[in-house]
């Protein structure tokens, strides 16, 4: 029955998203939860450098508390603004999670992976952890994360690769965002991940400006065009290396339109630390905009809320917000 009332919130989704509806009776069944806004490093990619947010970490108690108003959830992020790792009640996060049959998931720069905690997480069964491999070099991925060290990195993401029971549990994979300091490096990133025994490889092509305009500069200084022959021509080789060593490989793109329209506002939705409700996590940021707080109002009521009402209708009809347009063609 619980799995049933699931594909069918599922359907009911995708018919709010297609039929344009403001109010929608169905919540998500993937959310995206930060545990935690503060980092150890300052990536000029990032916009955490950029706020000047106080730093709060997320508590197992109110992460229960936020799971509990989302009654069909599948799959939770836990991911925000900064590194998971830095919140000492991560794993029993996706320890609580996984209890409830959900498929947990989060990106760390790996730097703070010690040897107990990746036996920790060698445990779990259905997470899955993507990390934050933006170069094959030191030179390249220092550049990108500064302030890292790029071998202890590797160390600590082979050791946890090598716990893995049977090389199934817990799923591990490389994220890599894709700039003009790394893009000529990507068929050496996928070996690289192939080395340390990841299942696959995720490119992101495109940077946000996270719904601040102030941003550009910095984002423009560094992103690639997509459609520059030498961009083409890194991401072909990095499939072809791809296929040639039997790791998987995705690329992703920026790129909504009238006519392939985000469908956050209706799918999912972006919950912080201090339980502001975002519209999605690539804006992460309350600051930016605010649709409510999950500890002051419940879900129910801030998901068909006048401000989310208005929201789907500006997505729905192409009235696209100044903070959603970097993410538009």
């Amino acid at each position: 029955m619980r799995y049933a009332r699931k594909i069918l919130n599922r359907i009911g989704i995708e018919f709010s998203f297609r039929l344009r509806w403001a109010k929608t009776a169905f919540f998500p069944v993937k959310i995206t939860i930060e545990p935690n806004n503060d980092c150890n490093f300052k990536c000029p990619q990032c916009q955490l450098p950029y706020s000047n947010k106080k730093p709060v970490h997320m508590s197992l108690h109110s992460l229960k508390e936020v799971i509990g108003q989302f009654p069909n959830l599948s799959h939770i992020v836990l991911q925000g603004l900064g590194e998971p790792l830095l919140n000492n009640d991560l794993v029993g996060m996706l320890r609580f999670g996984e209890g409830l049959g959900i498929h947990m998931e989060f990106t760390t720069n790996g730097s703070l992976l010690d040897k107990k905690t990746a036996v920790e997480l060698a445990k779990l069964r259905n997470t899955t952890i993507l990390f934050s491999l933006d170069g094959a070099s030191s030179e390249t991925f220092e550049k990108m994360r500064p302030g890292s060290n790029f071998g202890k990195i590797v160390d600590n993401v082979a050791y946890l690769s090598a716990l893995r029971s049977a090389g199934v549990a817990p799923g591990l994979e490389a994220r890599v965002l894709v700039t003009r300091h790394n893009a000529f490096e990507i068929p050496e990133i996928v070996v690289l991940a192939k080395r340390l025994g990841l299942d696959s490889v995720h490119l992101q092509v495109g940077l946000s400006d996270w719904g601040r305009g102030k941003a550009f500069k910095c984002v423009d200084s560094i992103k690639v065009d997509q459609e520059a022959h030498s961009v083409k021509v890194a991401l072909e080789e990095g499939r072809k290396v791809a296929r040639s060593c039997g790791i998987g490989i995705h690329v992703y793109y920026n790129g909504y339109a009238n006519r392939k329209r985000c469908n956050w506002p209706w799918s999912s939705t972006f919950i912080a630390s201090n339980g502001d409700v975002v519209p999605c996590c690539v804006i992460a940021d309350a600051t930016v905009v605010k649709l409510g707080n999950l500890f002051e109002t419940s879900f129910e009521d801030i998901w068909n809320s006048q401000a989310y009402q208005a929201l789907r209708r500006k997505i729905a009809y192409g009235d696209v917000p100044a903070y959603c347009k970097r993410c538009y063609r």
